[in-house]
């Protein structure tokens, strides 16, 4: 696998339960969004986002979404590399 690019740490004050996250990038993408929740007992990868047409010109939304579960919103994006430096517009995580 490619080296990270890039980490993200999120942490809330409070704990709440996660339903979906995403980051939105901008020209040149990464080649993958993985995000990893703490669970509690420390965190743990989840999955990949996926990703979706962004808001603005050459911008592309990374969304992920959970099935079932509370997780305490301590979260971690890492960003793949793609072509060259990534500049990430926005990070935010939703509450059920």
């Amino acid at each position: 696998a490619p080296p990270g690019l890039a980490t993200l740490d999120l942490l809330l004050s409070a704990p709440r339960a996660v339903g979906s996250a995403q980051v939105v990038t901008r020209h040149p993408h990464p080649a993958e969004v993985s995000l990893s929740l703490d669970d509690g007992t420390g965190l743990t990868t989840q999955g990949s986002l996926t990703p979706h047409e962004g808001p603005g010109r050459d911008e592309v939304t990374w969304r992920w979404r959970t099935d079932a579960g509370v997780v305490p919103v301590r979260a971690r994006f890492t960003l793949r590399r793609g072509d060259g430096s990534i500049d990430v517009v926005a990070a935010r995580l939703r509450e059920r």
